[in-house]
């Protein structure tokens, strides 16, 4: 079995993300057949409905991200597993360790709790928190990047 094409996730990511603001544009924004007056909850917010549903926090759409986040750290897991060299296992295990931190991230928010606790307890400013949060995530693919980026 070869690993090393997910052109499938990436064409079905791709189809929702189309699929979903062209939904967005017809219902939201042209207001087709009516269907925005009658799905519309908040007329003097005039929040966008779909919009709102289709991202909200925790929604399906972020649902969906968490799978297929998951679905890369497999991936990633499988093409390490198929290959030969040690900076190549190394590089694509850097890279599942990400996906693994990134659903964990999504699905549980713990730089929220992070900044609650450091900015009600301690008086940190929350952007001391999450930057630094954000920093050391995208620290992980940087290095396997700079260290493995020749081998690959």
């Amino acid at each position: 079995m070869n690993f090393k094409k997910p052109d499938l996730i990436f064409s079905i990511v791709i189809f929702y993300i189309i699929a979903t603001w062209v939904f967005i544009y017809l219902v939201d924004v042209n207001n087709l057949l009516g269907i925005r007056d009658y799905l519309v909850y908040d007329i003097q917010l005039n929040n966008p409905f779909l919009w709102h549903h289709i991202y909200i926090e925790g929604g399906f759409t972020e649902m969906f991200q968490w799978v297929l986040i998951g679905l890369t750290a497999l991936y990633c897991g499988l093409v390490a597993g198929q290959e030969d060299s040690k900076e190549r296992k190394s590089f694509w295990f850097l890279l599942g360790i990400l996906a693994v931190f990134m659903v964990i991230e999504d699905a549980g928010n713990p730089r929220h709790y992070f900044r609650f606790i450091f900015s009600e307890y301690y008086g940190v400013h929350p952007i001391w928190i999450t930057g630094p949060y954000y920093l050391l995530l995208g620290l992980i693919p940087l290095y396997a990047i700079v260290r493995y980026g020749k081998k690959i």
